[in-house]
């Protein structure tokens, strides 16, 4: 059996005897909390008698609305997250501004491509959402060399899959983009347009891997300010190639897949510059059982994705069965509510960044306040949106449209979208605390079931010839199913941020000394 210290803390009526391995015992029901320069001091914490912390209850929701120290972390990472996940859309529109002028049949031919591209490497999302926490954790214990390897072991898969890509999809590009509907019309604008943008395929799965990085290292100015420069090449090609060149289509694709290299090639050196990642790590391809785990857990994550993609799909096809106007009135309200979920999706970044930094230093105080305080935030961000869509909902539904039939079921599925607001930003925030405590495989069931039932609401949408309200009651559930099973266990002892002090370890029966001694410190040795 191991050796192990015990640390017996006396006063003058009884003593405590704690499993901690540091070198001083924790006062009784103290613990470590943030102050406001970021560093941590003590403060009473209130706990069970098995080490586990108490929640804060009703006061702790009062205090929501109250500055917290915490929040100067969360700005730090949240803003700059919130302008790279909405410079890529604002950029999109761009190039959808510039594709116009060639033609309908090349913006459906792009179209389709952008659809076959993005559909074909959201499955490995799992590069980045794994990547984060576990360089975070490293990074929060001091094992910089574990993350050094983790991201060449990152970057060595995806530059293998996304060569398979390039070969998979070159060869086979016709068949692929007609199984996704393309017609003989917009057919060879399509193929020109995908062969060009999957030559960046590698690249663009390494990014996932390097944005992960920085985020790990509690860095995310560093890929916004590397996406602007990106951006400003893609705008800068996209009119040179297209009419200047008279390349067309094929530009366009030519000048993405530029952009996603620059990005990607920008963020690389910037890692080797700051130690993020050591060459020598890379020049060794990983070992396949190193490989397999980080593939499996892509396997899981990709259940999510998958759960949460169809759903959205069905709802889409469920919408367009109900006539030309209800298609219309979703796709609009449908891109309101992404909008809304990237903004929210910027919190879910910093659960994903800052609190497996806490985990890794076994600062579990820490990290639980701040998954607290980050649900605290997300849930009076979606109070705000609430308000935003009740009060300026009309006025946004005019903004879309003209037709006075699709206003009024913008304006009338509003009301259902707002109400959920609050609540979808708890889910963003959980979301990120499993992702962040590497709870994988209870995410992806959970969002599996609660899809399910999404699934079944939307049918029984179509069979009774309910609504368009009725289709954003069912993929509110959901939203709602996923709060109630990842809160449940959120708030359990099998939680992805584990309550408990800082330095116990909870244990079924409390070992107490009763005895009076004269008040003072000792540690002994003993043998368990």
């Amino acid at each position: 059996n191991p050796s192990i210290q015990h640390q017996i803390q006396i006063n003058k009526s009884k003593s405590r005897i704690y499993c901690n391995a540091s070198s001083s015992p924790p006062a009784d029901n103290a613990s470590q909390i943030p102050s406001a320069n970021g560093n941590t001091k003590d403060a009473d914490v209130e706990t069970t008698d098995d080490g586990y912390q108490k929640e804060g209850g009703l006061t702790e929701f009062i205090d929501m609305i109250k500055p917290n120290p915490i929040d100067k972390d969360i700005v730090r990472l949240s803003l700059p997250a919130i302008g790279a996940l909405a410079l890529d859309p604002i950029v999109a529109l761009a190039d959808t501004a510039l594709l116009g002028h060639l033609g309908s049949l090349a913006l459906g031919g792009v179209g389709i491509s952008n659809n076959v591209f993005n559909l074909s490497f959201t499955v490995f999302n799992f590069l980045g959402m794994a990547t984060t926490p576990t360089i975070a954790q490293q990074y929060g214990a001091g094992e910089l060399q574990k993350a050094s390897r983790t991201i060449a072991r990152g970057l060595w898969i995806s530059v293998i899959v996304g060569l398979t890509a390039i070969v998979a999809l070159g060869t086979f590009t016709e068949p692929v983009v007609r199984f996704f509907g393309a017609n003989e019309t917009v057919l060879p604008y399509a193929v020109k347009y995908l062969r060009a943008r999957v030559m960046a395929a590698p690249f663009f799965l390494a990014c996932m891997v390097c944005q992960a990085a920085f985020r790990g290292f509690q860095d995310t100015r560093t890929p916004f300010l590397m996406s602007i420069v990106a951006n400003m090449v893609n705008l800068t090609l996209f009119p040179l190639l297209i009419f200047g060149a008279k390349m067309g289509v094929r530009g366009a694709g030519i000048a993405t897949a530029m952009s996603q290299m620059t990005l990607t090639i920008g963020l690389f050196f910037l890692m080797v510059k700051k130690g993020m990642l050591r060459l020598p790590d890379l020049a060794k391809p990983p070992s396949m059982n190193k490989v397999i785990p980080l593939l499996r857990t892509g396997a899981v994550l990709s259940m999510r994705t998958f759960s949460i993609l169809s759903t959205v799909s069905f709802a889409t096809a469920t919408a367009a069965r109900m006539g030309t106007a209800q298609i219309a009135a979703f796709e609009v309200t449908r891109q309101i509510f992404a909008l809304l979920a990237r903004l929210f999706d910027a919190l879910s970044v910093a659960a994903q960044s800052l609190i497996p930094v806490e985990l890794g230093k076994k600062d579990f105080v820490r990290a639980r306040q701040v998954s607290r305080r980050l649900l605290q935030v997300g849930f009076l961000m979606g109070l705000f949106f609430m308000i935003c869509l009740q009060v300026g909902g009309p006025t946004l539904a005019r903004a879309f449209s003209n037709d006075p039939v699709v206003i009024s079921m913008i304006t009338s599925c509003f009301p259902i979208i707002s109400v959920f607001e609050p609540l979808i930003g708890l889910v963003f925030v959980l979301d990120g605390c499993f992702t962040a405590g590497r709870q994988f495989t209870f995410l992806a069931v959970a969002i599996a079931m609660a899809s399910g039932c999404a699934w079944m609401c939307l049918f029984a949408t179509r069979a009774l010839n309910l609504g368009l309200q009725a289709v954003w009651v069912s993929l509110n559930v959901m939203m709602v199913l996923r709060v109630i099973l990842l809160g449940s266990r959120y708030f359990s002892p099998q939680s992805p941020v584990p309550k408990r002090k800082n330095g116990t370890v909870p244990v079924p029966v409390p070992v107490a000394v009763e005895t009076e001694i004269m008040p003072t410190t000792s540690t002994v040795n003993t043998k368990e």
